[in-house]
């Protein structure tokens, strides 16, 4: 009975290693998917190519000029703010820190709230909470952890509709860390 038993525990805990080996692979492919786009998959401008008109005739008369090559325009498509501020600063949203995922066009921080009980010992596990911050003046990195003093917190100031394919769809508040 005594190998019946430590056979199975043998068992045990080569299954929990391989659930652990699979969930650490998981982890790793989710990594490499969101550093992939956002090396190579990020919107950038969209630019439209637009010919001049060029009349072409079959003989030129000696009253008309040639007329020169066609140039190509470079036109530039505004695209409308995904971010609509309010008058004032709203609720609080969070006071827990927040770790980066992707910076937008250089301005717009999408982050996520880190669990607190699993910060305490040591992990960065984050929960369903999505938020956006826009702050031109520092610089940001991903897995970047931005801690919440005490006595403040992360107030909504705005809405940020996400079409970034992680966050398709998606409007998440726009927070500033403020007093509560």
């Amino acid at each position: 009975m005594g190998d019946f038993i430590s056979n199975l525990i043998k068992l045990l805990l080569k299954m929990i290693l391989l659930l652990v080996v699979l969930y650490v692979g998981f982890v790793v492919v989710v990594m490499i998917v969101r550093d992939f786009e956002g090396r190579f998959l990020n919107e950038g401008e969209q630019t439209e190519v637009v010919a001049d008109s060029v009349a072409v005739a079959d003989a030129p008369t000696p009253e008309v000029a040639p007329t020169p090559k066609a140039k190509s325009k470079s036109i530039k498509k505004e695209k409308p703010s995904p971010a609509t501020m309010f008058d004032e600063p709203r609720g609080c949203v969070t006071s827990n820190n927040l770790k980066v995922e992707i910076i937008l066009d250089g301005k717009y921080v999408i982050a996520e709230e880190l669990d607190p009980v699993w910060e305490s010992r040591g992990y960065q596990m984050t929960t369903d909470l999505t938020v956006a911050f826009i702050d031109e003046d520092n610089t940001y990195y991903t897995d970047q952890i931005v801690k919440i003093p005490k006595g403040k917190c992360a107030r909504q100031i705005g809405v940020y509709k996400s079409d970034h394919y992680l966050y398709d769809d998606k409007t998440l508040p726009i927070v500033e860390i403020m007093n509560k």
